[in-house]
């Protein structure tokens, strides 16, 4: 049997196991992080409808902060159900299992004849079938997390903006609750001036 053919196969499956392995802790971050935000939002909600009853000049600004915030905790949870996070994670996690399977079955198949390859491959062309795909970062995230594979300059940085620009969102959603009122009084303070 062909060695390079074994070591081929047994690479990507390898690298596809560790690629599903970032898809799913993707997935559960990002499942994790919209029902924190979710109730987040729904404490905002609160806060202002407190301050809305005991402050007596009703400012402005504590209106539209509750609308603001009425839309995003509506929003939120419509998304992330659309989104399936916490099943895409489930599923993600099960293939990796079963790529582990495959992996272990290759790595210590004594008897490596290449119907043996063939059926392995075969299980594993079936395998990706059944399951979606990772994403493009997520393949960079499980080369990057290995130290003995190369990536590229451009990949490197286009997976360093891609976490960057993750980071910049999610601080952004949360600080809204604090930044909005301030951003609207600071507006309604203006528009008196004029």
């Amino acid at each position: 049997m062909d060695k390079n053919i074994y070591d081929d196969l047994e690479n990507r499956i390898y690298l596809t196991r560790a690629a599903r392995i970032c898809a799913a802790e993707r997935c559960k971050s990002w499942s994790h992080f919209l029902n924190v935000l979710t109730i987040w939002y729904s404490i905002s909600i609160i806060v202002f409808s407190i301050l809305n009853m005991i402050n007596t000049t009703k400012p402005e600004y504590i209106s539209v902060s509750l609308l603001a915030f009425s839309v995003i905790a509506f929003g939120v949870p419509v998304i992330s159900n659309k989104l399936n996070y916490e099943e895409r994670f489930k599923k993600h996690k099960h293939c990796y299992i079963i790529l582990y399977n495959l992996y272990l079955e290759l790595a210590y198949k004594q008897n490596k004849t290449p119907q043996v390859l063939n059926d392995i491959q075969k299980r594993y062309i079936e395998l990706l079938q059944q399951y979606e795909n990772h994403n493009n970062f997520d393949y960079i995230k499980s080369i990057w997390n290995n130290k003995q594979q190369k990536i590229k300059l451009c990949s490197k940085i286009k997976f360093v903006l891609y976490s960057g620009f993750v980071i910049v969102i999610k601080g952004i959603l949360l600080v809204l609750p604090i930044v909005i009122p301030c951003i609207f009084e600071i507006i309604m303070s203006a528009l008196k001036i004029i």
